[in-house]
């Protein structure tokens, strides 16, 4: 009967156990599924960030180029200027005989 006793008793610590592992176990899949959603949202987050940087880098790229393209054409402007004035200058000259 006393080994009866103890065989029981025996058992049932092992089925405690048992069971307080599987919970602990239970615990920590959960904390691993939270965990991963975790990372996966900080992997979100970065991707959105690389993708505005990109954005803000193609804008930036953008108007650097509409900017040198009107700088090439003021330059242009400012270059069809200054000959129209030389060769009106030279009218001048011609004009009044080299008295200018």
């Amino acid at each position: 009967a006393t080994e009866n006793i103890i065989g029981a008793n025996t058992r049932d610590t092992v089925d405690q156990a048992t069971a307080h592992i599987k919970t602990e176990m239970a615990k920590v899949e959960l904390q691993l599924m939270d965990a991963k959603r975790m990372v996966g949202d900080l992997q979100n987050s970065v991707t959105r960030s690389f993708a505005t940087v990109n954005d803000t880098m193609e804008k930036q790229n953008d108007r650097m180029g509409a900017l040198d393209l009107v700088s090439k054409s003021i330059i242009e402007r400012q270059d069809m200027q200054a000959e129209s004035f030389l060769e009106q200058a030279k009218e001048v000259e011609e004009v009044s005989g080299g008295l200018v």
